[in-house]
């Protein structure tokens, strides 16, 4: 396992966080993916809908899915300041593949400031 260029790194990705009105996390991510196989990129967008594992507790949410990969993920926050950064460890199954896991660090802007970046390195170790 480790870093997989291909799967793991994409010229751009976007996740929009919101919660829908009945109080789930909903995750709409869009991807870009660079193909030179087909002479450019192809964009892929994907909706996660999350529930929390306990009531009250946003440090565990697990999403089902859904139509395209069959796949079932579970977030862990390990840290979060809902105005800057999310630092989520994630694990799960789909058709390809059970037992992947990684890390994601969320931002609501392009560079990630040195607060997050010190609040986020502290979580981590």
């Amino acid at each position: 396992h480790g870093l997989n260029p291909i799967f793991d790194c994409y010229d751009c990705q976007r996740h929009f966080v919101s919660i829908d009105d009945s109080g789930q996390m909903v995750v709409d991510i869009s991807y870009r993916v660079n193909s030179p196989s087909n002479d450019g990129d192809f964009i892929r967008k994907l909706r996660h809908t999350f529930r929390q594992e306990k009531k009250d507790d946003w440090s565990i949410l697990k999403a089902t899915d859904n139509s395209y990969l069959k796949q079932e993920d579970k977030w862990y926050i390990l840290d979060a300041d809902p105005s800057r950064h999310m630092l989520i460890y994630y694990s799960g199954c789909n058709l390809a593949w059970c037992g992947y896991k990684g890390g994601i660090v969320c931002s609501r802007f392009p560079v990630l400031d040195e607060l997050s970046r010190i609040e986020i390195e502290t979580a981590a170790n």
